[in-house]
């Protein structure tokens, strides 16, 4: 019976070592799952994060284009109102007093706004921000009382 109750006995031992040595392979095998999903999500990040930089580098270059496009030591020193926003492609009636304009400047530039213009595609939002970051350089010669005529 002690001769049985070794065997028993080594044998369960056996299965034990068998055991913990399948518990440290899976735990491994799940180490390495964790390791490689974390090497995946970081190099997911990595690429987002290039994508972003270079799309933030092309529409900083768009703008520099559009911005570019608009000469404004050229509009500032033009004297007509309306022919500073016929530049910048808005339709103005040459007639309009200097209350008119400033009107259509306060109506244009809540147009142009970037809180109205955020559901446009990027270009035209970048077009309509470059526009009123331009229509805003002259904008002081609106209201700066030894300027007007």
């Amino acid at each position: 019976m002690s001769l049985e109750n070794k065997q028993k006995e080594e044998e369960e031992q056996k299965k034990r070592e068998m055991l913990e040595k399948e518990r440290k392979e899976e735990d491994a095998r799940k180490n390495r799952e964790l390791l490689e999903q974390h090497k995946r999500e970081e190099e997911e990040k990595q690429r987002s994060l290039e994508i972003q930089q270079r799309e933030q580098e092309e529409r900083e270059a768009y703008r520099q284009q559009v911005w570019n496009r608009y000469d404004i030591k050229k509009l500032v020193k033009l004297n007509s109102f309306t022919t500073i926003y016929r530049g910048l492609g808005v339709n103005v009636p040459p007639w309009l007093n200097i209350e008119q304009v400033r009107k259509l400047y306060k109506t244009i530039s809540l147009e142009w706004h970037p809180d109205k213009t955020f559901n446009l595609p990027v270009r035209e939002q970048d077009e309509t921000a470059v526009k009123l970051r331009v229509l805003n350089r002259v904008k002081y010669r609106l209201y700066d009382p030894d300027i007007l005529p």
